[in-house]
Parts: structure tokens; sequence; C-alpha cells
């Protein structure tokens, strides 16, 4: 039985028009854009081991968000490997270790992971207009004029 977080998402999802499949699957990639993306998989992962590195040098002592940081970048490169790889089952392994790492840096910061869920989630939605979203000419999705950002300081301080 998914979480209501995970109900909230796919209901982003169907409010937006975003895809939500019912079976595992890859998205297709439009073949003239496998070269740009591949360029920025290779971009982005070759800066995040650099980071990486440089986490591990520093890190003499064992000082947890350093430790927090360094696990979700690992987890995140495991990702985008997958990713370039096109391999589905990696995808999902390296997916649920990220959810599993976040929830424990939540965990870990004494983050209310539920209540900041549940504003940024009403500020997502309410980035609907008649119950319609407003995309520019990209398809990226736009926050209507009255659209005001989620009270995350509010939340965190009536921890």
């Amino acid at each position: 039985m998914p979480d209501s977080s995970f109900l909230k998402v796919a209901a982003f999802h169907n409010a937006f028009n975003l895809p939500v499949n019912i079976k595992p699957k890859l998205p297709e990639i439009e073949s003239d854009m496998t070269e740009a993306i591949e360029e920025e998989f290779n971009r982005t992962i070759s800066r995040l081991v650099t980071l990486i590195d440089k986490l591990k040098r520093g890190n003499t002592t064992d000082n947890s968000r350093l430790r927090r940081i360094r696990i979700v970048v690992e987890e995140f490169t495991e990702y985008l490997e997958a990713e370039k790889k096109n391999d589905l089952i990696e995808i999902a392994d390296a997916l649920i270790d990220l959810e599993y790492v976040i929830h424990g840096t939540h965990l870990e910061y004494g983050l209310p992971y539920f209540a900041l869920f549940y504003v940024v989630h009403e500020a997502n939605m309410a980035k609907l207009e008649d119950g319609k979203p407003i995309k520019d000419l990209g398809g990226k999705i736009i926050k209507p004029l009255n659209w005001k950002k989620p009270n995350i300081k509010e939340v965190i301080d009536n921890a």
C-alpha cells in the first residue's frame, strides 16, 4: 500500500498531466537527444565524483552532515549511472536507496517530514489555475501570479 506522500505525488502528476505508468518501463528518449543527455550525464557525474572525493579527503571525523552529503551524492551518482545504462533494475534500486537516505537525513536532522511534505505539496498544487497547469513554451510548469512559496521556516519553527 503506497504511503500518503506517494499518493499525493501521483495526484500532482495527474493534475499536471505528467506521466504515470502502472507497469515498469523506461520512458523513450528522442534519438537526437541521446548525445546531449550523455554529455550532461558525464558532466554531472564528473562533478559529483569530484565532490565525493573532496568530502572523503576532508572528512577525518564522524561529521554526520558531511556523511549525509556524501551518501546522497553517491546514491544520486548511482542513479545517473543506471540511467546512462538504461538499466531499469538499477534505476529502481538507486531511487529506493535515494529515498531511504533522504528519509534518514530527515530523521538525523529532526525535520518534520510529513508536515514539510504537506506544505510543499499544497504549494505545488496551488500552481494550478482554474484546475489546469500553466506551462511555458518549453512545457515547464510556471507559477501563477498569486502563487505563494511554502513557509518551510514556519513548519520547522513549530516542530
